[in-house]
């Protein structure tokens, strides 16, 4: 990124870096820009209207910087990713059967009868139609949530942290988790929409502008965000699951049960949704 005079994000420049043993690192050292008098918003408080309108604006910008460069594509999928995968799609298929037995997340076994148990390798394949370009692909955060974006002292977007599980995905996948685990129910359903509309306009501005033909119709956004459900539904399993037992839903170290509940429950909202949009029975 360093050696891009207009960043595509806001991403903390790398200055350095070494892996352990090398032989000026004897353990892993990265040398990166500083963020300083910068704020994060907590997962349950949640991102407003203006703030996920200003998030839509990021991803439109990186967006526009893969649909109009090639080298981005060198990004590879780390091996030991690859060789985890199996072993990932086991855990979140144990922590979506334990979910569902969680009072009011019963949705989430039909979710898992219509996937995991269907095809227990469905997230890898999903994955392999953006690497092999059967749908065309961008580059994705992955693991895009409410600590991983830090606001400046105007609630503007400073920086945009912890880029590990960047891959080549689909551009709707950063936002579903946005907004199936960072804001409330009421703004996914009334917001949706119109981010999409503003997603769409922003990135067909911006790419005519670069003499660069936008790849989606309004309409292959939507079918676009709806193919993005299943892997979406996924990795917001994971995240409650993993969040439940972590101090992401504690308060002084001990369980809140308020906070559980309200993740829960915008859990439970997107999964009713994704399989509604997918009829699933």
């Amino acid at each position: 990124m360093k050696r891009i005079a207009d960043k595509p994000l806001k991403v903390p420049t790398i200055y350095a870096a070494a892996k352990a043993g090398e032989k000026e690192a004897p353990v892993p050292v990265i040398v990166m820009e500083m963020f300083e008098d910068c704020k994060v918003y907590d997962l349950i408080t949640g991102f407003n209207e203006e703030q996920l309108y200003k998030i839509v604006d990021e991803l439109v910008k990186l967006h526009i910087f893969s649909l109009t460069t090639e080298k981005w594509k060198e990004v590879k999928r780390d091996p030991t990713m690859i060789a985890m995968a199996d072993m990932f799609s086991m855990m979140v298929k144990s922590i979506a059967d334990n979910l569902a037995k969680q009072p009011g997340l019963e949705v989430i076994s039909t979710f898992v009868r219509n996937t995991f148990d269907k095809d227990p390798k469905f997230l890898q394949t999903i994955g392999d139609e953006y690497l092999e370009e059967k749908r065309t692909s961008v580059m994705t955060h992955g693991d895009l949530w409410a600590p991983q974006i830090l606001w400046d002292k105007e609630d503007n977007i400073a920086g945009i942290i912890d880029w590990q599980i960047t891959h080549r995905g689909s551009p709707m996948e950063d936002l579903h988790h946005v907004l199936s685990t960072c804001t409330s129910v009421e703004n996914r359903q009334k917001l949706t929409k119109p981010l999409l509309d503003y997603y769409f306009d922003k990135l067909s501005t911006g790419l005519d502008a670069r003499g660069v033909k936008m790849p989606w119709t309004r309409e292959e956004i939507d079918e676009e965000y709806k193919h993005c459900y299943i892997s979406g539904a996924a990795l917001t399993i994971f995240a409650n699951g993993f969040w439940a037992n972590s101090p992401v839903l504690q308060t002084d170290g001990k369980p809140d049960t308020a906070r559980i509940g309200e993740s829960f429950a915008r859990c439970k909202s997107y999964i009713e949704e994704v399989v509604k949009e997918h009829n699933m029975s």
